[in-house]
């Protein structure tokens, strides 16, 4: 959370964004659909604590990892093919937060269905 409070310039090495490390933390924090794209690992973070939002008032943010070590914002398209959410997310979810997945089926198998199978979509340790 310290790390996600930090607005200045040019941070110290404590406070730099590491992923999917911060992932749930970020999408807990904001109460938003968090996708992560990068060569080697894509997925989706969604918020741990909260109840689900119906779609149209949910926020998505997509960040790109670029030279595995500086980040970007990627603008999708509404209704984009999206990575799946990680597998330890549904053992860490309150049972309130549970609803976030269910709009998201149709959109996780088409994005399957396109990446290389090279990309991890899943926890690898």
């Amino acid at each position: 959370m310290h790390t996600l409070s930090f607005f200045e310039e040019c941070p110290p090495y404590d406070r730099w964004l590491t992923m999917p490390d911060m992932g749930h933390i970020i999408s807990s924090c904001y109460n938003v659909v968090l996708i992560y794209l990068s060569m080697s690992l894509s997925v989706t973070f969604l918020p741990t604590k909260t109840m689900s939002l119906p779609l149209l008032e949910r926020r998505h943010i997509a960040i790109g990892s670029v030279n595995d070590n500086h980040f970007v914002q990627v603008f999708l398209f509404p209704g984009h093919p999206m990575p799946p959410v990680l597998d330890c997310w549904h053992r860490v979810c309150l049972p309130d937060a549970e609803g976030w997945q269910t709009a998201y089926t149709e959109r996780i198998q088409r994005f399957r269905e396109i990446v290389d199978s090279d990309v991890a979509t899943r926890e690898t340790a």
